[in-house]
């Protein structure tokens, strides 16, 4: 009886201390993908910036062809007269 309960004692240790490793192991990836995460994050506001940029720049040319058409239409409708 003594041995089965000194068995089990052993038993319950080596569990215990296998519970613990996977458990520093599990808190590792977790501050892994957490930092994977973070760096996500970054990377999703950096193309949004460059997005916005994008837009802007679009913005800013379609506005100057839209002169540039509309500069070009006044000068062929004084060249027709």
């Amino acid at each position: 009886m003594h041995q089965a309960y000194l068995r089990k004692a052993d038993q319950s240790r080596d569990k215990l201390k296998s519970q613990n490793d996977e458990l520093i192991e599990l808190e590792k990836q977790t501050a892994e993908l957490r930092e994977a995460e973070q760096n996500e994050i970054y990377r999703i506001e950096e193309l949004r910036d460059e997005i916005k940029q994008v837009e802007f720049e679009t913005g800013e040319i379609t506005r100057h062809k839209k002169a540039l058409e509309e500069e070009t239409e006044a000068m062929v409708r004084v060249k027709a007269f």
